[in-house]
């Protein structure tokens, strides 16, 4: 199987073009997981059989079969883990404003300050920094992060396992967004090579939300629910107490009446606090914050994970 030969970047017209091509490598990639997923299934059916679980259901005793290849008929689950969409759909957009729209910077200049990691291209790399990001209710990103969503879920899901079932994208990244970014170059969205990607696979690029929390919930509403995914928020603890403990109600309501946002997860603590903690473990055991799908004590998180929180925006109202 041979990777696809996509369109010289210097020679598209529009970031239309750039999503195909990723898209097409998305295929072709996806592909190799479908058959690296069937494998996987057959050994576990020739050499991992459950005699005694499949005894425990009348079906599987009457067909003969073993349990785990009678589950497959009803769910082989082919997943891949999204990551990084976020981060694709700000970077689609930067491009569109600064290279295609604006002509600021051309592609090639563009390819070369990514190979060099920004460096000597500071300038350049604040102006897309501070280009449209998902999460500030800004239809021209989010129109971007809705076609990234889209495009990449149906591309996805046309490729099918040998049990017919097609494949889907699961946006239960937890951790990945920091272990699996520090193989990850340099990106459009002016995110610096091994930096975290945008954590979950809702939430917005770390500290990219800049209008206040109902501008994100604005935004992660117009992204279509297709699979599981992950929102993260943090909110200062002050804006929290008293007579805002009716705003935050009032918030919640907002993304419960949305009903387009399946899931959304909260650590309500300050950078203050967790700088501290970093600095003086022993006086915060039981400080627990929320990753991203599960929650653990502060304390005993790696260094970068502690400050992957930190740098996510701190909300009030």
């Amino acid at each position: 199987m041979e990777r696809p030969k996509t369109k010289d970047p210097r020679e598209m017209k529009s970031c239309d073009e750039l999503l195909d091509a990723i898209c097409e490598q998305l295929d072709f990639y996806t592909k190799i997981a479908a058959l690296s997923h069937n494998i996987g299934h057959q050994v576990i059916m020739d050499y991992n059989a459950d005699p005694f679980n499949s005894l425990m259901l009348d079906e599987t005793l009457e067909r003969g079969n073993d349990l785990y290849k009678y589950n497959l008929e009803f769910d082989s689950e082919p997943q891949l883990i999204s990551l990084g969409f976020v981060n694709v759909a700000d970077s689609l957009a930067a491009i569109q404003k600064l290279v295609f729209e604006e002509k600021k910077y051309t592609m090639d200049e563009l390819l070369c300050a990514m190979k060099s990691n920004w460096d000597g291209y500071e300038e350049m790399r604040q102006d897309f920094l501070n280009a449209p990001k998902y999460g500030n209710d800004d239809d021209y990103v989010d129109e971007w992060t809705v076609k990234v969503k889209r495009r990449m879920y149906e591309t996805v899901h046309n490729i099918k396992d040998a049990w017919d079932n097609p494949c889907t994208i699961d946006g239960s990244s937890v951790i990945a967004y920091q272990a699996m970014a520090l193989g990850i170059g340099a990106t459009p969205d002016g995110r610096m090579m091994s930096d975290i990607m945008a954590d979950g696979s809702f939430s917005p690029a770390a500290g990219a939300d800049k209008k206040g929390p109902t501008a994100v919930l604005n935004s992660v509403g117009k992204v279509p629910f297709l699979h599981t995914g992950l929102f993260n928020q943090r909110f200062m603890p002050a804006f929290l107490e008293g007579e805002n403990k009716k705003l935050f109600a009032e918030y919640l309501k907002e993304w419960y009446e949305k009903m387009t946002i399946p899931h959304i997860q909260f650590n309500v603590v300050n950078s203050e606090t967790l700088k501290d903690a970093q600095q003086n473990p022993e006086k915060y055991p039981d400080l627990q914050v929320r990753i991203a799908g599960y929650s653990a004590y502060f304390v005993d998180l790696p260094h970068e994970t502690q400050d992957s929180i930190i740098c996510r925006t701190e909300h009030s109202f």
